[in-house]
């Protein structure tokens, strides 16, 4: 029997199945010499071409939806890490005692190139600040922090010094310290409209 013509040309093909990428060519050519050019045969060498191609494509889509998988995971986890980053950085900010008739000017204190505010209290009259320095603190530190009450006309009713704890402050960028308020009893300062928080000298 002589071989068809789609024989002879992988009869040029190397012969061991090692030599072969998909590694069937010789067992084409072992079922078309026993079958001769019967169908069924054409179907087994088939079935041995297409299986390799199969689990590879198979591996491949695994490879991929893991891939996926992963890729989400880790866009959930940076989403977390975001959030988690974005609740630290929230400052808690009670409400300022008589701020229905009194105007504060807290910029020092809560819009400052110095600081960042960690916590504002308020415990009836007394207004406490965690403060947390933006950089490393200097000469501001010999003049302190003190309060100036005015009166509907602007003119300064009082100044009261704002206690700083630890009482040696922590200078160094990143540290905290506690600022503290000691108002009196309101109808002492019933007429005041402004408070202003500065630093140094109010001459």
């Amino acid at each position: 029997m002589k071989p068809n013509g789609w024989l002879k040309r992988f009869s040029k093909c190397p012969k061991k199945d090692g030599d072969s990428p998909l590694g069937f060519v010789r067992s084409i050519r072992t079922e078309m010499q026993l079958g001769g050019n019967d169908p069924r045969q054409l179907e087994t060498a088939t079935a041995y071409s297409t299986g390799p191609q199969t689990t590879v494509e198979s591996q491949m889509n695994r490879k991929a939806t893991l891939a996926v998988v992963l890729m989400l995971a880790a866009a959930t986890c940076f989403a977390r890490g975001d959030a988690a980053d974005g609740d630290k950085k929230k400052s808690s900010k009670q409400r300022l005692p008589g701020s229905a008739a009194v105007e504060w000017d807290l910029h020092l204190f809560e819009d400052s190139p110095s600081f960042e505010v960690v916590r504002r209290d308020v415990k009836g009259n007394n207004v406490t600040w965690v403060l947390e320095n933006k950089r490393g603190l200097g000469t501001e530190v010999v003049f302190g922090w003190q309060a100036a009450l005015f009166d509907d006309d602007g003119v300064r009713l009082a100044t009261i010094g704002i206690v700083v704890d630890p009482g040696i402050m922590n200078l160094s960028a990143g540290e905290r310290n506690r600022f503290t308020l000691n108002l009196p009893p309101t109808e002492k300062w019933k007429d005041v409209r402004k408070i202003v928080i500065k630093n140094g000298n109010y001459q």
